[in-house]
């Protein structure tokens, strides 16, 4: 400046010019000439804002307002440095008086808006930014404001709209672009949400944001690879970013790809140590490695960081049913609820876990069924969409829909029925869920006359492709089981609605027509406990096929160790507290006996450790027990039955696969009949392939049968010889029987329909 005099003109120039520290020592210089210029202690309290210094631009624009108290831009620019230090009220009584002063004051209107939004008020804030939009049309920031409250307040369709007016008015205005694009995806419009993520991050390639939340919307989707690629790109431009490293290891998970997806974790949390999702996601891994401890502790410290969270406590259930510890699975569950009593995945786990809980009646457990379809199931009027030919003789659509086409115990149930299908009465089509497809997949697929992968679908694309296929009968395969797409039923997918094989009961919802079962596993008077009509499968409810490459049956093994070895492969959340005492009697009854129990779960060492003390505890040596884990290939799990003599069978949840797989290795199983279709399952293969004598109605007469069983080792050593033909011979392998039960039974439902009695008596 040279010595020579400043004008307030000048010094504005070079303030609008971003040059803050000469414009700071102009304003000074006219202060130090003129005190009294409100003017330059009003722009000295802007610069002092601009800088971070809010107390100071308080100071300063108080100045200058007692100079001018009827300035409205001084009362506006007041209430920013207030707001910025949160002193919210007085900030918006500035505003209000800037507003009294200028009615029209856009900029005062807009602030006042921005302040009610940040402390929550949001219809306020509504009102505020609407005037702003209704005085100045083309004020993008204001539409983008109003978008971001829609957005929150759950308000798609509005968020969208004026997001939209946003760009309309700024096609710059990037952070509107990035909320259009979550908001179509929170809005389920998941093409246009792509398309708009692709389009920003063509434009703007250095949007982080963008470029995440395209991987994110990717993952979603089930397009993993793609996600991999995109996360990978963000991750290389911005190291530090933890979400980024936490969802590329999801990506990784679901791949099954676990050794990236922990290394993928490990750095989020290295980076962020409070990341309570992080943590909770290394537990998924933990827990799909076999893990569990390990699993539970990274959950327990996810809610310990964020106690609000439901995941982490449904995680946590999750492992303590895996550990056979159904009480505290329960309890854990309800917990996870309690916060989100809207995740009907939650419930459906829930559910799931009722039913390895030995306390709970029937009655409780169906209740429960009904309360998940009232809380999550919406309900729906008459469905006109439906354009199915009503023809009765016609040749019918069948739809098997299902997250387990795959190496999974479904699999075994429903290749065979695939297989025998006659084309000629039926066109089979599939709707696969599964998320890493394998080998039993690309085998399924031979077996399907149409075969659609949906995998990363919304439930209303996936409703709209089964309707638009014009599916007659839609066969669920899953129930409440993981991946399940119930609420594509509840809505009505298809005429005639059928749940079968995956769940062990009631799925509670109406729209579900029927549950094909059997007279064993469902005797009469069942179905008052199902909101589906039961219809009876004469062959049984399992038609199983033995695997192609199972090894030939093995020797009884006590006819060479001179002592009966028991044996139980199911699943260790059958195995309660109940069964463990039972199974202790029975190894006091014959004092050479081994047992010999395999389950993932026991790659955790302290999870072994705790079934050897409940063993220990019945007074049983554990030195008498063999707890193995894993193995490799179905092959080899197979041959370990040849160590086996006599099958234990879990209570109240009986094996299904695992009997059948026994039975097939040449190996008894003792099972005790339950009071509910899960824990009859055992009881009604063993009288389709003519072994009734192996169903016990009381522990008792478990134990007895057991005992008998094994104080007679020629007769065991016989019934090794014979079982497998005796299967092979029976029902449960008779599939081309089995499929035309099934068919036929199509057929009489579908007449139902046809003749507007889908229900009948």
């Amino acid at each position: 400046m040279d010595g020579q005099p400043v004008t307030i003109q000048a010094a504005v120039a070079l303030h609008q010019a971003g040059a803050w520290d000469r414009a700071a020592q102009a304003y000074a210089q006219i202060l130090s000439v003129d005190p009294q210029n409100a003017d330059a202690l009003h722009l000295t309290g802007v610069i002092a804002h601009q800088r971070g210094e809010y107390e100071d631009a308080i100071q300063w624009i108080q100045r200058a307002l007692e100079l001018r108290p009827q300035n409205a831009t001084f009362h506006n620019n007041l209430g920013n440095a207030l707001q910025a230090v949160r002193r919210y009220d007085a900030a918006e009584q500035h505003f209000q008086t800037a507003l009294e002063i200028s009615p029209q004051s856009v900029d005062a209107r807009f602030n006042l808006g921005a302040l009610r939004q940040e402390q929550g008020q949001w219809n306020a804030a509504l009102a505020d930014f609407a005037a702003v939009v209704r005085q100045h049309p083309g004020m993008a920031k204001a539409y983008y404001r109003l978008g971001m409250i829609f957005k929150r307040q759950g308000q798609l369709t509005e968020a969208v709209r004026c997001l939209s007016e946003a760009l309309v008015h700024d096609p710059d205005f990037d952070e509107a672009a990035l909320l259009l694009a979550i908001s179509h995806r929170a809005a389920g419009r998941i093409p246009e949400a792509l398309e708009q993520f692709q389009r920003l991050c063509k434009k703007s390639p250095q949007q982080i944001d963008a470029h995440f939340e395209l991987a994110a919307t990717l993952l979603d989707c089930g397009r993993f690879d793609e996600a991999i690629e995109q996360l990978s790109n963000v991750i290389q431009r911005a190291p530090e970013h933890a979400r980024a490293h936490h969802h590329l290891g999801i990506a990784h998970l679901r791949l099954l790809h676990l050794t990236e997806a922990e290394a993928c974790f490990r750095e989020a949390v290295r980076l962020r140590p409070d990341f309570a999702m992080a943590h909770n996601s290394l537990g998924s891994l933990l827990r799909e490695r076999g893990e569990l401890s390990a699993a539970a502790d990274c959950f327990s410290e996810s809610i310990r960081l964020l106690p609000q969270a439901a995941e982490p406590r449904a995680n946590l259930a999750g492992i303590l049913q895996l550990q056979g510890r159904p009480t505290e699975a329960i309890a854990a569950y309800r917990s996870a609820l309690q916060i989100d009593d809207s995740s009907a995945r939650i419930h459906s786990n829930l559910l799931m876990t009722l039913h390895y809980d030995p306390e709970l009646s029937v009655e409780e457990i169906f209740e429960e069924h009904q309360r998940w379809s009232r809380r999550h199931v919406v309900p729906t009027g008459a469905t006109p969409r439906l354009k199915n030919n009503p023809l009765q003789s016609r040749p019918l659509r069948i739809g098997y829909l299902s997250a387990d086409f795959r190496a999974h115990s479904v699999a075994s149930f429903i290749e065979p029925l695939l297989k025998a299908h006659d084309r000629r009465a039926v066109h089979v089509s599939c709707y696969s869920d599964v998320t890493a497809p394998d080998a039993i997949t690309a085998r399924l697929k031979a077996h399907a006359d149409t075969w659609r992968d949906v995998q990363g679908k919304t439930d209303q694309e996936v409703l709209k492709m089964i309707v638009d296929e014009e599916i007659d009968i839609l066969v669920d395969l899953a129930g409440h089981t993981g991946g399940n797409r119930l609420q594509v039923l509840a809505q009505r997918a298809a005429p005639v609605q059928i749940t079968h094989l995956g769940y062990g009961g009631t799925t509670g919802i109406p729209a579900i027509d029927y549950r094909l079962t059997d007279v064993v596993a469902d005797p009469p008077g069942e179905s008052r406990r199902h909101v589906e009509e039961l219809a009876y499968l004469r062959s049984g409810i399992f038609c199983y096929a033995p695997p192609a490459n199972a090894p030939p049956v093995a020797p009884a093994p006590c006819l060479a160790n001179g002592y009966v070895t028991f044996g139980s492969f199911n699943n260790l959340a059958k195995i309660n507290s109940g069964v463990v005492k039972l199974w202790a009697a029975i190894l006091r009854d014959a004092p050479t006996s081994r047992l010999i129990m395999k389950s993932h779960s026991f790659i955790d060492a302290a999870t072994r450790e705790d079934f050897l003390q409940r063993f220990s505890q019945h007074g049983i040596d554990t030195a008498r027990l063999d707890l193995l884990g894993q193995v490799a290939k179905l092959q080899e799990h197979l041959e370990l039955y040849g160590r086996i003599d006599i099958a234990l069978d879990s209570f109240p949840y009986t094996g299904a696969t695992t009997t059948c797989e026994s039975l097939w290795m040449g190996v008894p199983v003792v099972t005790l009949r339950g009071n509910q279709y899960v824990g009859r399952l055992s009881a009604s293969l063993l009288t389709q392939i003519g072994c009734p004598e192996l169903i016990a109605e009381t522990p008792q007469a478990y134990q007895e049968i057991t005992r008998t069983l094994a104080e007679n080792m020629p007769r065991l050593g016989n019934i090794r010889t014979q079982l497998r033909e005796q299967m092979a011979q029976s029902p449960v392998c008779d599939a081309v029987t089995a499929a035309t039960g099934v068919e036929t039974m199509y057929r009489d439902m579908w007449q139902r329909w046809c003749q507007g009695n889908r229900k009948a008596g």
